[in-house]
């Protein structure tokens, strides 16, 4: 598929507003939070849009203070996700909702906190779209990069690696991102998947844990992925 800034853009909004239509609790939250503060929606959910795929969850990130976004979430049905954000059940639709300050990133000052640079703390730069509800604005340079270059590769530089808290799921979604673009990988992202394979064993257990607990239709989840990681090669540098 053929994706501008534009085309990213529209499937975004029509998406969100067709969520809207059929969630109250989400239209509810759309009002009370996402139009009121800078509230911007981040990562897979946007490329699941543009490939016309259903998201497992949207992650937002709002840039208020954790204690005002917890007054605003308090009424909803939510839980503490792991990774200090709040986790809220909107009937059928799982939002995953962080305050700016408790990202991850700006935490550990890799960036200076600012919503434009919200685009370059995921992971990869396949992940790397955000959408801000309030403003109506897309931020697509680095996605859009890689996705033309079919290459998937890490944005982060490597001495912030180790401060990504989700390993395990990172190496998941680069098997996935492989298997569902048809990406080659960067050398960068070579390197940080074979130091994982050299690991493996001793991650076993808990990739298996979060393998078990996500439907993506694999049936030996742990299989697949050692497979993968030993066939790995860098395509570029």
């Amino acid at each position: 598929m053929n994706l501008t800034h534009d085309i990213i853009y529209k499937k975004t909004f029509d998406n969100l507003l067709e969520i809207k239509r059929n969630n109250i609790l989400f239209q509810d939250m759309y009002t009370n939070i996402f139009n009121k503060f800078d509230s911007c929606l981040i990562g897979g959910a946007i490329r699941d849009f543009c490939i016309d795929s259903t998201p497992k969850d949207l992650d937002f990130v709002i840039n208020i203070s954790n204690r005002e976004l917890f007054n605003y979430i308090s009424k909803y049905d939510y839980k503490i996700n792991k990774f200090g954000g709040y986790k809220i059940c909107l009937n059928d639709l799982i939002v995953d909702i962080w305050s700016i300050d408790n990202h991850w990133a700006f935490k550990n000052n890799i960036l200076n906190k600012s919503i434009e640079n919200l685009e370059y703390t995921t992971f990869y730069n396949i992940d790397s779209l955000v959408f801000n509800v309030k403003s109506n604005t897309l931020y697509s340079d680095c996605f859009l990069d890689g996705y033309k270059n079919k290459l998937l590769d890490i944005t982060l530089k490597k001495e912030y690696f180790h401060l990504n808290p989700n390993v395990i799921s990172n190496v998941y979604k680069a098997v996935k991102l492989v298997d569902q673009l048809g990406l080659d990988l960067s050398k960068t992202t070579y390197e940080y998947l074979n130091y994982w394979k050299k690991s493996c064993n001793e991650a076993k257990d808990e990739f298996k844990s979060y393998a078990d607990n996500i439907n993506n239709g694999i049936v030996d989840k742990l299989t697949y992925i050692l497979e993968f990681l030993l066939l790995i090669t860098p395509a570029k540098a």
